[in-house]
């Protein structure tokens, strides 16, 4: 996962989630957050992960996750031993987890646990019911069809998972409003001099509220091509406001499936530090130090329609 270097766009919806999770989970409960692809599901978690008083920890799921490799990521972060077999891993993890609840785990992208014969999700509930440990299944809708059994293939299910969603405290994204799309629009006007004609800005829109087609995450990247275009500073007058709003931009490779979040207060001189990968050494993390770009000295770019489609089918190229 990548984080854009774009200035993040912050949405009502997001926070109406994340201040459902931090409700559901202060009252140790099971939870499961839904929306389409590119809602930000994924940064909401991630801002849940650095706001949380207790040890968050976050996987991200795959096609490759295996029981094994679950219940080694949950014994590792508790500082449990992986010796034996699934079950005797799972019974000194939740041991482990009777003694010292204060954790937390979120699972993204969690239909890959849903998949096959759902053992996985089943694995995480009786976690749960053994130990109150709050845990966060967050994914797109097909993540609800698969334990909800609402699938056709799913009608004729034997399992108890339909039981297991009803009683999950559920969180849902909504639609972006239209007014938060081109406030944000006008923010990346003054801190990156350009400006987005009324049709482009109306498109952009489209394009951010549409759910069935990337939503978000697919504006963003959007954006990234077109200012790639017709302003080539673009990266280093992110990199110079990020250094100013003392936010840290991290990535994450898709061979590394997790890492811990700890919260730090704005005093504390390791706040650098605030991300804490696992298992991913290479990981690095981009300086924004020294880069001095002030964006009210540029000549303002225009940014029209042409431009746009030339980008969006670069895109559907790429």
């Amino acid at each position: 996962m990548r984080e854009s270097i774009l200035p993040r766009m912050y949405t009502a919806t997001q926070d109406t989630v994340l201040g459902g999770v931090i409700q559901h989970v202060n009252s140790k409960k099971m939870v499961i957050v839904l929306g389409e692809p590119g809602e930000g599901k994924t940064v909401t978690m991630l801002d849940f992960c650095t706001q949380y008083p207790h040890p968050a920890y976050y996987y991200r799921c795959s096609p490759n996750t295996t029981m094994n490799s679950l219940l080694v990521f949950i014994a590792n972060a508790i500082g449990v031993r992986v010796v034996g077999d699934n079950g005797t891993v799972q019974d000194r993890i939740q041991r482990k987890l009777q003694d010292d609840p204060n954790y937390c785990f979120v699972f993204d992208e969690a239909e890959y646990l849903a998949n096959g014969n759902g053992s996985k999700i089943d694995v995480l509930r009786q976690i749960f019911d053994e130990t109150d440990v709050p845990i966060i299944i967050c994914g797109t809708y097909v993540l609800k069809d698969l334990i909800s059994g609402e699938r056709k293939k799913d009608h004729n299910i034997t399992h108890n998972r339909p039981q297991i969603f009803r009683r999950l405290r559920k969180e849902e994204f909504d639609r972006i409003d239209e007014r938060e799309i081109l406030d944000y629009l006008r923010q990346l006007e003054q801190q990156y001099a350009v400006s987005f004609s009324s049709k482009v800005k109306s498109e952009l829109v489209s394009i951010c509220r549409d759910r069935q087609s990337g939503g978000l995450g697919n504006f963003i990247e959007i954006i990234e091509l077109l200012f790639d275009q017709v302003r080539p500073e673009w990266k280093n007058i992110s990199y110079q406001l990020i250094n100013e709003s003392g936010r840290i931009l991290h990535t994450h490779k898709e061979k590394s499936q997790s890492f811990k979040a700890i919260k730090h207060s704005k005093e504390d001189p390791e706040n650098t530090e605030n991300i804490e990968k696992s298992n991913n050494p290479e990981a690095e993390i981009p300086s924004p130090v020294g880069i001095e770009i002030d964006a009210s000295s540029l000549t303002i770019s225009q940014i029209d329609s042409a431009l746009l489609h030339d980008c969006l089918h670069h895109k559907m190229t790429m």
